[in-house]
């Protein structure tokens, strides 16, 4: 089986339905910002650049036929990166599995 920094989707742990880890952008402004946002240079029409402040999250989900639903949700703080987070759900994902 792969890594967790190789998969986005679990095979289902129980009949409920698929475990999915999806990440999620937030709140992208130029103007606004905290020591929680992300920071990048855009460069727009014209070669002028931008500087956009942002906000990065990650889902876990158990998503079935009939019904899906947030299992947990965690920021993606500056400096960290999606391999970080999906392990970390990967992680809550066999707690989850052997709970049930």
């Amino acid at each position: 089986m792969p890594g967790p920094e190789n998969l986005k989707c679990y095979p289902p742990a129980t009949e409920c339905g698929w475990e999915v880890v999806d990440a999620h952008e937030q709140i992208t402004t130029p103007y606004c910002r905290c020591p929680y946002c992300k920071k990048r240079t855009v460069t727009k029409k014209g070669g002028v650049k931008d500087v956009q402040y942002y906000h990065e999250f990650t889902a876990f989900i158990l998503a079935g036929p009939k019904i899906s639903f947030i299992l947990d949700i965690e920021p993606i703080l500056p400096g960290e990166g999606e391999v970080k987070l999906i392990q970390t759900a990967f992680q809550s994902m066999q707690k989850l599995s052997q709970g049930i």
